[in-house]
């Protein structure tokens, strides 16, 4: 699927089930398409805090509001980050312990 939550998601009952990374921060690059879509959704479901971090800021902010509407209690970050830039990385890291912080 375009929106990055696969079949796996969509089978799996949420919140039925311990969230094994509840309390966790998960940060994914590349997180709006393809496999870190997948992969966000799959940090999302278990619990996790995620970070959805890329180059394409309305691709992530897009798959955010299909996991906010996916799972309810998700807590999501979309930033927008080239990795291979080393100081939007570094911008990076104040914004996430923001995050980790709030819960």
């Amino acid at each position: 699927m375009t929106d990055g939550v696969g079949r796996r998601t969509e089978a799996v009952p949420t919140r039925e089930r311990p969230l094994a990374l509840y309390g966790k921060v998960a940060i994914v690059t590349g997180a709006a398409k393809g496999m870190g879509g997948e992969i966000s959704a799959a940090l999302a479901d278990d619990g996790a805090a995620v970070v959805l971090a890329g180059r394409d800021l309305d691709a992530l902010e897009r798959h955010e509001a299909v996991l906010n509407e996916r799972f309810a209690d998700a807590e999501t970050l979309a930033v927008r980050c080239d990795v291979t830039d080393e100081a939007a990385t570094a911008n990076l890291a104040p914004r996430i312990v923001v995050l980790g912080s709030e819960g």
